[in-house]
């Protein structure tokens, strides 16, 4: 994988994916920060270990033996839940070695002869952050979104696609001059899984949407939303799971029990498990965030199934 060049014209995906993947320059790959309040955003987790609590309380109700935590970064939400369940047998699947918790490399999961059976899958914001490809119909025909580097700053060109993808040409009655995305990796991704992990279950924890229509990419730096596509290699750019899409790709290939609900529903049979007369002001307050229809338990979804 190279890295950016500004003489040359890029396909969305490919900019993003050099941007937030190169081995030396992308932003997943660096670290320079983690989330939370010194980092670019926030998520969930860095709330209370609320969260961590509810994911225990799972882990333990399926009687899993194993967890397999996608993205997991510095380990912030493993040291949580390892707080709750000392002995778990924990392994973070990352570019970058997280201290004190087992870390492998992105795809070593799928290296094993025998799958890995019995696991807990957990991913927290790493749906959205697959590389996305963006399409427009406009009078007839369908166009695809370019980068090219103009006038001191990276300019979008939409081109005539020449030859439609299998993607496209399952769009009935695409809608005029809206934009479209799509994720091309969340198949793959899902496919992995799916081969690699027996009498398992996950949970994933993202924002997304239930259609493809949607101009949702977006990058942050700061906590601030930024102008695409600044600062390559300094920004965090997302764009919402398209969950339509990943309840097709579970549907057709066997796993179990997909549910797709708002992190406030998911919460909810959690409560009387959690809420207790000496809780924290800290805890009462994530609680009331991830339970309030205008905080981030409406934001985010949570996605289960079964493998």
């Amino acid at each position: 994988m190279k890295w950016i060049d500004d003489t040359k014209k890029y396909r969305t995906d490919k900019w993003l994916e050099s941007a937030l993947y190169h081995p030396k320059q992308g932003y997943y790959r660096k670290r320079e920060k983690e989330p939370g309040g010194s980092g670019d955003f926030y998520t969930p987790i860095h709330l209370s270990d609320i969260l961590a609590r509810m994911v225990s309380s799972k882990f333990k109700k399926n009687k899993h033996n194993k967890i397999f935590e996608f993205g997991g970064g510095d380990g912030y939400f493993a040291k949580q839940f390892k707080n709750l369940e000392k002995n778990t047998n924990y392994t973070i699947v990352d570019w970058v070695d997280s201290k004190n918790i087992k870390t492998i490399k992105p795809n070593d999961h799928l290296k094993t002869k025998k799958p890995h059976e019995n696991c807990l899958i957990i991913g927290i914001e790493i749906l959205d952050a697959f590389p996305v490809r963006r399409f427009l119909f406009s009078k007839g025909c369908w166009y695809e979104e370019y980068w090219i580097f103009k006038d001191k700053e990276w300019n979008n060109k939409w081109e005539k696609v020449k030859k439609n993808n299998i993607f496209l040409k399952n769009i009935k009655n695409p809608i005029e001059n809206k934009i479209l995305e799509y994720q091309p990796d969340l198949k793959k991704f899902l496919l992995g899984l799916k081969n690699k992990f027996k009498k398992s279950s996950f949970i994933f924890i993202d924002y997304g949407i239930h259609e493809f229509y949607g101009d949702t990419l977006r990058g942050f730096g700061g906590h601030k939303q930024l102008k695409p596509f600044s600062n390559p290699g300094k920004t965090d750019w997302t764009s919402d799971v398209r969950w339509n899409l990943f309840e097709e790709i579970c549907s057709k290939n066997n796993f179990k029990n997909i549910k797709i609900k708002t992190l406030t529903n998911f919460s909810l049979p959690f409560l009387e498990e959690i809420v207790k007369p000496d809780m924290s002001y800290k805890d009462k307050m994530a609680l009331k965030e991830l339970i309030s229809p205008f905080g981030m338990g409406e934001s985010f979804q949570v996605a289960t199934g079964d493998i």
